[in-house]
């Protein structure tokens, strides 16, 4: 997201405060096109997120119970 000085800010979040609930009540009351991935599936096969860095780039990934990959992009660092 782009704020009044132009500085552009990207933002995962990863994880569950309480109930996994399936369902996008609220997905509207985020920039549109801004929402790249949503998974409410059943809450005992779970799922995670990986952060990998190294000195070139940074890359974020949902990982599903099953190994498979649900989302992925890679941030170069700030000019």
């Amino acid at each position: 997201a782009d704020d009044a000085d132009g500085i552009h800010m990207d933002y995962f979040v990863v994880g569950a405060g309480n109930i996994v609930q399936n369902n996008h009540d609220h997905a509207g009351d985020v920039p549109a096109g801004s929402l790249k991935y949503f998974w409410g599936g059943a809450i005992v096969l779970g799922g995670f997120g990986l952060i990998e860095v190294n000195s070139t780039q940074m890359t974020f990934s949902f990982i599903e119970h099953s190994e498979k990959t649900l989302y992925q992009t890679t941030l170069n660092p700030r000019s």
